[in-house]
């Protein structure tokens, strides 16, 4: 009996060894995704200096043909880095065409450059009026038949139906099309792996894509298709692999430096759902600040379903906080009523929670004048796209697609934009710390303060030091934030220190307490 007591006994202990030792099968994959994200401005200075060359080759192009070749090159380049970058290049393609050939192509830049700013309706109606006989050669054929295949699967995000027509009847007629054209290139496997899965022969589509994706040696090409891999997983109902392609889709897209992706958005739905908040919100926070500081408007339309996750994400944190400080403070009454008499201890509890109170109200009306701020800045941008579409549309109607090119290649406005983005973001900073403004000068020599006036407008340097405040530090984040370049940021910085009372080694330190 002795001997069974022992074998059970040892046999529950190893038990308990196995399944304490037991780790997530997913936890280096992302801890190397952190990673990977700590260093994604190593990743995005690399991906600038790497333009270098193509641009210079563009500035010393001897003639309009070689011109037009080097924009192109730029404009694929940037895709999925910078839609500024993307406008530019198309509109110098659209000056340098030499040819009926590049005219052409350039025609078709321009549509799917209307894709990418949401107007996909618009950008089909001009890709159906081309005129068929400019693409009779086979190259500019599949371009055309590749070009008609995206905007209808990117229509399919904000539409059911184009002119009556269900868009899945539509995607699929024109993957089939293209199919017969191409099944050799990147976009042809692609295409035909797309056939296979969504077809319900899972197997061959992801045995197709991770061929391709075992092949490649670009990092960009690596984070499609391992995206796609863990779509396809989705598909055949896979979720671990989903997940894990999901991942490496995410690090590959950091490392290509991609600002034009939805895998690290994708993964944080996961990881919600797995109970990890803070990874998921992190990512979400990451995906709707890149996207918005490359101009990608078209993944915005993920901000609203992000914001509630993360919303809800924290606020199960939060409750499970309080929940835990309300354990201590119970268990702390129950102390302190052994000690100390009944009517100081109800007065001290009263005091404690008057003050409680006040700044858990503090805290409520911080948050609901942020979202209030969010919400009217993300309506703003949102109907914004359709204005434009609406604009367009009656462009083209009136004045064909010349008239609708003209358009296009006029200035974009993006400085009135950033305008209107800074007078907002003053007015919410300064709501939020009203007494910011005397803080710093409080901080600084007497010759270097700044006026103390009631219009809600920051100059440069106090919109830096504002941004110290709300935690983004680097100068290069700094500078994507404020539209300017790093070493005006650095200079800012270094005039700033250079006047700080306490020392230059303790003045950023002591804003982001203010």
């Amino acid at each position: 009996m002795k001997l069974h007591s022992r074998k059970t006994f040892f046999l529950l202990l190893a038990l308990t060894v196995v399944t304490g030792c037991r780790k997530d099968p997913f936890l280096s994959d992302l801890e190397r995704l952190d990673r990977v994200i700590e260093q994604r401005d190593e990743y995005r200075e690399r991906f600038e200096a790497g333009a270098v060359p193509i641009r210079q080759s563009f500035d010393k192009a001897e003639s309009d043909s070689l011109r037009w070749v080097m924009a192109d090159s730029l404009r694929k380049y940037y895709m999925s880095f910078s839609l500024d970058s993307v406008e530019r290049y198309t509109r110098r393609m659209g000056l340098a065409a030499a040819n009926r050939e590049q005219k052409f192509r350039t025609e078709l830049s321009e549509i799917r450059f209307l894709a990418l700013k949401n107007m996909e309706m618009t950008a089909l109606d001009w890709l159906y009026q081309l005129d068929t006989a400019a693409y009779d050669r086979e190259g500019l054929r599949r371009n055309r038949l590749w070009t008609e295949v995206r905007l209808l699967i990117e229509a399919k995000h904000h539409h059911s139906k184009y002119h009556r027509v269900p868009l899945d009847t539509l995607i699929l007629a024109s993957r089939q099309r293209y199919a017969r054209e191409d099944t050799v290139s990147y976009q042809g496997r692609i295409n035909l792996a797309h056939l296979f899965a969504e077809g319900g022969d899972t197997d061959r589509g992801l045995a197709i894509m991770k061929d391709l994706y075992d092949r490649t040696e670009s990092l960009h090409w690596k984070a499609v298709f391992s995206n796609y891999m863990a779509y396809f997983n989705g598909l055949a109902d896979n979720p671990d692999e989903k997940k894990h392609w999901l991942i490496m889709s995410s690090i590959h897209d950091y490392e290509a430096a991609n600002m034009n992706y939805l895998s690290p958005y994708q993964l944080a739905r996961i990881l919600y759902k797995e109970g990890d908040f803070e990874r998921s919100a992190r990512y979400m926070r990451q995906t709707l600040t890149d996207v918005s500081v490359a101009g990608f408007n078209q993944r915005m339309r993920f901000s609203g379903p992000a914001l509630a996750v993360i919303g809800t994400a924290l606020d199960r944190e939060h409750a499970r906080s309080d929940h835990f400080l309300n354990l201590i403070i119970l268990t702390l009454l129950v102390l302190l009523l052994a000690v100390l008499l009944l009517m100081t201890l109800l007065a001290h509890r009263s005091r404690m929670l008057e003050k409680t109170n006040r700044l858990l109200q503090d805290a409520n009306n911080i948050r609901d004048n942020y979202i209030i701020r969010y919400m009217t800045l993300a309506t703003e941008y949102l109907e914004e796209p359709e204005r434009q579409r609406k604009e367009l549309k009656q462009i083209l109607r009136s004045g064909g697609p010349d008239a609708l090119v003209k358009k296009l290649r006029q200035p974009s406005g993006i400085h009135e934009r950033y305008q209107d983005y800074f007078k907002s973001f003053d007015e919410t900073f300064l709501k939020l710390y009203p007494d910011f403004i005397s803080k710093v000068n409080a901080l600084l020599s007497e010759e270097a303060r700044f006026p103390e006036t009631r219009e809600a407008e920051l100059p440069t340097e106090l919109r830096i030091l504002a941004a110290i405040r709300i935690g983004i530090t680097e100068s290069g984040e700094i500078a994507r934030f404020l539209n300017c370049s790093p070493s005006t940021v650095y200079t800012y910085r270094s005039r700033l220190k250079a006047a700080a009372l306490c020392g230059k080694d303790r003045f950023e330190e002591m804003i982001k307490t203010l």
